[in-house]
């Protein structure tokens, strides 16, 4: 089971429904944190993918977007 999760979203500032997933996840235990899509990066070198966000490597376990990302 996953012990950090990112919930993924195109704002700066988190929705309604991006919020709630944030509230579901900490209340099952998990580390979560909302982060703008802006934000992720992802490295490759040698040792393979790494994700990046604002500038620090970050190990996630899991993400979710809400289907929010590439919106009409």
């Amino acid at each position: 089971m996953p012990n950090s999760v990112v919930i993924i979203g195109d704002s700066p500032i988190p929705d309604r429904p991006s919020r709630d997933l944030i509230i579901y996840a900490r209340d099952a235990g998990l580390n979560a944190m909302y982060m703008p899509i802006s934000r992720i990066s992802v490295k490759v070198d040698k040792d393979g993918p790494l994700t990046v966000i604002r500038d620090r490597p970050f190990k996630v376990d899991g993400g979710s977007s809400l289907g929010v990302l590439g919106g009409s």
